[in-house]
């Protein structure tokens, strides 16, 4: 399976984002596969290098691809801030990594987000 032409897409309104990716069945056989989404947070989070926050499991025939959609919401970017005992999202850049497993993160793309 290929995963490519992924897309990053903040909502200023919403406060999320939206990622597309293509996913191929390179095989020739039909099958499963589990598409994975980590993100890494800017520095000013202090978050870990990358986090799962999402997965879509899908079979697709030899030769057959198909369009997968993740939405983060606004809770899939915050963090702990211990300073104000609050949960808040850090401006800055974040970056989402898909692939079919975590060691298998081929595809990036990134979205800025600026001050809630």
């Amino acid at each position: 399976f290929q995963v490519s032409g992924v897309r990053a897409f903040d909502d200023p309104f919403g406060g999320g984002a939206t990622v597309f990716a293509r996913v191929r069945n390179t095989s020739d056989r039909p099958g499963p596969t589990t598409v994975e989404l980590y993100l890494e947070s800017p520095p000013a989070a202090q978050e870990p290098p990358k986090q799962l926050k999402g997965f879509t499991n899908l079979t697709l025939a030899p030769g057959e691809s198909r369009i997968v959609a993740f939405h983060l919401q606004p809770s899939d970017l915050a963090y702990y801030n211990s300073a104000t005992s609050r949960w808040a999202v850090a401006p800055g850049r974040y970056t989402v990594l898909l692939g079919t497993s975590s060691t298998e993160l081929d595809q990036a793309a990134s979205f800025a987000v600026g001050r809630w």
